[in-house]
C-alpha cells in the first residue's frame, strides 16, 4: 500500500465517502494528466484535496442544481500557487477546472459546514476538461 493510499485510510466516520470519492478522482486524474502530488492539503475531518504540479485537485458527489462548492483552503491554495482549481463530480463522471481568481470575483457564497468553511459558486465557471 503507497503512502498515499495508507492517507486515504485516515479518515473519520463522516469523512469516509467524500475520502473514497476523492480517492478514486485522484487515482484517474494521475492516469490522464501524468501529474504527481506536491502537497496534501487536510483539515480535522481528513484529505480534502490535492496540490498537483499543475492543479489542486477535489473532488465533490454533485453539484447541487447549478452551484458547486469546494473547500475554502483549496481555492486559496490555488490562487496562493497560481493553480487553476480542478473538481471531480462523480454523478457527471467529469473534472471540471475553474480558476480561482473568476470564482473569488463572482463573490461566492460562503457555506459554514461544521468547522470547515466551503465556497458556494456557479458551476458554470468552469470547463468541463476530462470525462471518464
Amino acid at each position: 500500500m503507497s503512502m498515499i493510499d495508507a492517507d486515504l485510510t485516515q479518515f473519520t466516520e463522516r469523512g469516509a465517502v467524500s475520502g473514497k470519492l476523492l480517492a478514486e478522482a485522484l487515482k484517474t486524474y494521475k492516469q490522464v494528466t501524468k501529474e504527481k502530488i506536491v502537497a496534501i492539503l487536510r483539515d480535522n475531518y481528513g484529505v480534502f484535496g490535492y496540490n498537483m504540479e499543475r492543479a489542486v485537485l477535489t473532488a465533490k458527489k454533485e453539484p447541487f442544481y447549478d452551484i458547486v462548492s469546494c473547500h475554502k483552503r483549496a481555492l486559496f491554495s490555488a490562487l496562493n500557487t497560481k493553480k487553476p482549481l480542478v473538481i471531480f463530480m462523480k454523478d457527471n463522471n467529469a473534472y471540471y477546472k475553474f480558476n480561482p481568481e473568476e470564482i473569488l470575483k463572482a463573490d461566492p457564497r460562503i457555506n459554514e459546514r461544521a468547522e470547515a468553511p466551503f465556497f458556494n459558486f456557479p458551476i458554470s465557471l468552469g470547463k468541463r476538461i476530462i470525462s471518464v
